[in-house]
């Protein structure tokens, strides 16, 4: 029973978390939203759903898609010219006669 009223106290403080943080806003809808692009930062698990009991879950804002995206393509950039280089120094690393 304890270990019942542990969890329902962790899924407590979870939902009632709604404290914004730096350009962030709490919607009409109830929801944290993105006060840049204004997307929702959160959406909600619908009823009858296995974690229904969390009723909201982060996600990206547009924002963050265009970040992460962008960082994504920077690293792979980077990891292309690192293995380019590589790739050199092992077909020229004999001196030309």
């Amino acid at each position: 029973m304890r270990m019942n009223t542990t969890l329902q106290t962790t899924i407590d403080e979870h939902n009632n978390d709604l404290i914004p943080g730096e350009n962030e806003y709490i919607g009409d809808d109830g929801l944290i939203h993105c006060s840049i692009c204004h997307e929702p930062k959160e959406s909600r698990i619908p009823e009858g759903n296995i974690c229904s009991y969390l009723r909201t879950h982060p996600r990206q804002c547009a924002c963050e898609r265009t970040m992460l995206k962008a960082e994504k393509e920077q690293r792979l950039s980077e990891e292309r010219q690192r293995d380019i280089s590589r790739l050199r120094d092992i077909c020229f690393q004999a001196p030309l006669i």
